[in-house]
């Protein structure tokens, strides 16, 4: 199958063909199921499967594909994370979504540090894994209900949550939804200039160095998620 060339915005894929899919998992029966269910879904077409990193990092070279779906615990050399931040480095505009038996905190965090753009636990439904392809199709972050909900936990009572306002909370779900500071602005009703002031604030509060890290970095921390429509509606934690 011929590989096509790597794409310079995600949301130039639809005009590009078919967006092209990598399965990589140890489990046969999970990557045959997973093959059928992308494979019937319109737009979509899987360019390769592989079993270990071996492999994943030889398909990924070869196919170049628009999505990475990754288990973590695979065999061999590389941990699923050490993995996902060499298939980042390699492969920096393709969206790695995350398909796990496991979610925990620490866990998802992780995978955010390394580079994922998405996460999915094994028990996911149908309409749940094909709002993940979509959104990391679209070039979002997707993180399911479950695994938003264990990371709104982990700061429902914590000293960050509470510091943050309203606003800023409702600034950041917009800043993770792809609206510039004009649009973030009408929506906060303030101009311009305030509204990089508050994202500046925020990168203090999150030590985030950009914009980019500030959204991951929200998106790990709990205190936005990732796999809602529409960012006007904040719910500060706590």
């Amino acid at each position: 199958m011929k590989a096509l060339a790597p794409r310079t915005d995600p949301r130039e894929i639809s005009a590009k063909g078919p967006c092209r899919v990598v399965i990589i998992d140890d489990h046969p029966h999970t990557t045959f199921f997973l093959s059928e269910f992308i494979s019937g879904r319109p737009n979509f077409i899987v360019a390769g499967t592989g079993s270990n990193s071996r492999s994943a990092l030889e398909l990924c070279r070869n196919e170049r594909p628009d999505i990475i779906v990754i288990d973590l615990g695979l065999p061999e050399r590389i941990d699923g994370l050490r993995l996902i931040r060499e298939l980042r480095e390699g492969h920096p505009s393709a969206g790695i979504l995350v398909f796990s038996a496991f979610s925990t905190r620490d866990l998802v965090q992780e995978a955010l540090r390394s580079g994922a753009s998405g996460f999915v636990e094994k028990t996911a439904g149908f309409e749940e894994l094909t709002a993940a392809l979509e959104r990391i199709r679209a070039g979002n972050i997707y993180l399911s209900p479950h695994v938003s909900g264990v990371l709104r936990e982990a700061v429902r009572c914590g000293p960050l949550g509470h510091s943050l306002e309203a606003r800023e909370i409702l600034a950041l779900r917009l800043l993770m939804h792809g609206r510039v500071v004009k649009e973030i602005a009408r929506e906060l009703a303030v101009s311009p200039s305030m509204v990089y002031k508050i994202l500046a604030r925020l990168r203090q509060k999150l030590q985030a160095k950009t914009n980019e890290d500030l959204v991951v970095l929200s998106i790990e921390r709990g205190l936005v998620e990732a796999g809602t429509d529409d960012g006007r509606s904040p719910a500060a934690p706590g």
